[in-house]
């Protein structure tokens, strides 16, 4: 099990996701693949909560529906401490997650950046010496 908070699964996910679009060995790709359906699901749980925190702090229109501005919600000012203050807590909550873990040795030859290794070290087997 590895445990992560939200914040972390945010920063890897859209990195997860280009990684897995590239030509990798079969048991690497499989691997990232399954991991990235388990990450994702953590991400509905945050992002159900985040909408609802969006819902109660977003100013409204008229009509009652949230109102945006340039693409994005607008918060009601007297309440953005408030809300980044939710917002910050949720991201901070620590989720454990079964990851299938794989032998970095299967990446033998394939190229990736340090930015790319870091973000897929979670899926990596400790190495027993």
């Amino acid at each position: 099990m590895v445990k992560m908070t939200n914040k972390e699964i945010l920063e890897k996910v859209n990195v997860l996701g280009e990684i897995s679009s590239r030509k990798l060995p079969v048991k690497v790709s499989y691997a990232i693949g399954k991991n990235i359906t388990k990450v994702e699901r953590e991400l509905k749980h945050y992002n159900k909560e985040r909408q609802k925190l969006i819902e109660e702090y977003c100013l409204k229109e008229d009509d009652g529906t949230l109102k945006i501005t340039d693409g994005n919600y607008d918060i009601d000012p007297a309440r953005l401490k408030d809300f980044n203050k939710e917002i910050d807590e949720l991201q901070e909550i620590e989720v454990e997650m079964d990851i299938h873990k794989f032998n970095i040795e299967l990446l033998n030859g394939y190229e990736m950046t340090a930015s790319e290794m870091m973000c897929i070290d979670f899926m990596l087997e400790d190495i027993k010496k």
